[in-house]
């Protein structure tokens, strides 16, 4: 099981003759153990019964103690098989504190509580025409080629082509060792745009298809000497050409990437010229909202009007604002089957 962002979940063994059974699981991120745990099955079909069939793992974050790391509903366990529900998992390398003084992009924090998160522009930010000034991240500002002003928010998204098959496969064996005493090793794995990969020890015998991941546990041909295995991968536009461990797939890298941009909503001199801009979820598509729950946590303003920013085309320091605040998310073992994690409806993110 891949659960995304460098992490695996890999089932070491079931115990089936226990009650409730049993399933003894690592994750791991990047290869590295993040933690070892025992998840069980629902013993029953009451709603306590399944809430003890719910496996959390909390750290301490950032200096924040009992953190929600890893939580995963085990469903039901057999001899051949476990069958996992609705896993959440954060990417604690993505964490970061965020205090005031802090600059990110144009922006300096204002403010920062358990609540929202206040920044406004540190410095001036020009509104030249016919230009693309960067905000914070990937949000940027571009503004018309015209006397009158027009402006809108604007993110570029690099989205890959599935319309094409994976290219520059590569894989090594046990990290480039030369030597192993044991049949049974580790693949590295590389190559972009597959979504399935299978493996071969001579190249002509391949394994069933599998989702793509960046490693792979694998057992040599018995037998002393040379040993090479081969690596291929395909999506729904095709399948790539096989590599071992030794050859790379080397040809030119071909254009496979599309710029998609979302825009905000446009603001205009003449159409609004006392407003005071402002984008949020409704009118900024790149912007967190929350469909089923009618959340949203963005908001994007300018503390004055147009014409005056058309007659300096400046917009001064803490004229323009961005706030965040944070939002309750539902763990799907609540939404699904009205069963807590940890305790808890929701977390909050």
């Amino acid at each position: 099981m891949v659960p995304g962002a460098g992490y695996d979940l890999t089932i070491n063994a079931v115990d089936t003759g226990t009650a409730p059974k049993q399933v003894w699981f690592t994750l791991k991120k990047d290869g590295v153990i993040v933690d070892e745990g025992i998840g069980q099955a629902p013993s029953g079909s009451s709603i306590a019964d399944k809430e003890k069939a719910v496996y959390t793992r909390t750290k301490i974050i950032q200096g924040e103690s009992d953190v929600l790391l890893f939580s995963i509903y085990v469903n039901n366990i057999s001899a051949n098989t476990v069958q996992f529900k609705y896993a959440w998992l954060i990417d604690e390398s993505s964490a970061k504190e965020i205090k005031a003084a802090d600059k990110f992009g144009a922006f300096e924090v204002r403010t920062a509580s358990d609540a929202f998160i206040n920044l406004s522009n540190e410095n001036t930010i020009s509104l030249s025409r016919n230009t693309e000034t960067t905000l914070i991240g990937g949000i940027k500002f571009k503004v018309a080629d015209n006397d009158i002003l027009r402006l809108y928010p604007k993110v570029e998204y690099t989205v890959m082509d599935s319309s094409s098959p994976p290219y520059f496969l590569s894989i090594n064996i046990n990290n480039g060792e030369a030597y192993t005493s044991s049949n049974s090793v580790t693949l590295g794995i590389s190559a972009v745009n597959a979504a399935e990969m299978s493996f071969s020890n001579d190249g002509a015998s391949w394994s069933s298809w599998e989702p793509y991941r960046t490693t792979k546990s694998w057992m040599l041909i018995d037998g002393n000497g040379l040993k090479s295995v081969f690596f291929k991968a395909r999506n729904t536009a095709g399948e790539a050409s096989s590599v071992s461990d030794t050859i790379i797939l080397a040809t030119p890298e071909p254009v496979f990437y599309n710029k998609v941009e979302i825009r905000g909503k446009v603001v205009n001199e003449p159409a609004e010229p006392f407003i005071l801009p402002i984008w949020n979820a409704n009118s900024f598509g790149a912007f967190y909202y929350d469909l089923k729950y009618d959340r949203s946590t963005e908001t994007l303003g300018i503390n004055d009007t147009l014409p005056n920013l058309n007659s300096t085309r400046t917009i001064n320091k803490d004229v323009l604002w961005y706030n965040t605040t944070k939002a309750q998310v539902n763990f799907k073992a609540y939404e699904k089957n009205g069963f807590l994690s940890m305790g808890q409806i929701h977390i909050i993110l």
